[in-house]
C-alpha cells in the first residue's frame, strides 16, 4: 500500500483536490501519533511504533481512494 501513495496523491493533486490530498495527511499524521501514544502505553516496544505507521500508510490509502472514487463518480455523472 505504500506503494500506492504516490500515484494516488499525485492523481488528487491533478484533480485539483489538493485540499482533500492535505486533509488525508492530517487525518493520518493525527492516526500515527495518537495510535502510538495509547499503544506505547502497553509497552510492546517497537511494535507499538510499527503498528502506528501501519494502520498511518492503510488509512490514508483507503482515504484516497475513496476520494478519487468520488470524483470520478461525480465528475462522470
Amino acid at each position: 500500500l505504500e506503494y500506492l501513495q504516490a500515484p494516488l496523491s499525485s492523481a488528487l493533486d491533478a484533480m485539483g483536490k489538493t485540499k482533500d490530498n492535505m486533509i488525508s495527511s492530517l487525518i493520518g499524521m493525527f492516526t500515527r501519533t495518537i495510535l502510538l501514544l495509547v499503544l506505547s502505553f502497553f509497552k510492546i516496544g517497537f511494535w507499538s511504533f510499527l503498528i502506528a505507521i501501519g494502520m498511518n500508510i492503510i488509512f490514508t490509502t483507503f482515504y484516497q481512494i475513496f476520494k478519487i472514487r468520488k470524483y470520478l463518480i461525480n465528475s462522470s455523472s
